[in-house]
């Protein structure tokens, strides 16, 4: 339990890191990859928990898509009993577990960071 806080801690900062990051950027190619990394987290979230979390991935309005990513994947991740956080489960080849998903949801966010820092 103290190792899911620390990293829904960390994919929460990595979220504020990569909206601030957005905001300093006026062009709309931030809003291609802003979309495609909300729709990749809720892929994530329901691979590691195996729950489809509570938001449409087919928001058009990036801005309204960011945030609902980031609540539904803390929420879906906090929620779950420690019987979801002991499980393994395989999705196309792949062991997924709920601190898999939370550990390469933080780092899909930060590299998505830099992708718009180096193209700001």
């Amino acid at each position: 339990d103290e190792d899911l806080d620390w990293w829904l801690a960390a994919l929460g900062w990595a979220y504020d890191d990569l909206v601030a990051q957005a905001q300093r950027m006026a062009n709309d190619a931030k809003d291609l990859l802003l979309g495609a990394v909300a729709r990749l987290q809720l892929d994530l979230v329901s691979y590691a928990t195996g729950v489809q979390p509570p938001t449409s991935a087919s928001e058009p309005n990036v801005q309204a898509l960011v945030p609902a990513a980031r609540s539904a994947a803390l929420a879906t991740f906090r929620a779950t009993s420690a019987e979801q956080r002991a499980a393994v489960r395989e999705v196309d080849g792949q062991r997924w577990s709920v601190r898999r998903g939370v550990r390469e949801s933080a780092l899909l966010v930060r590299r998505a960071t830099d992708e718009l820092a180096a193209h700001g």
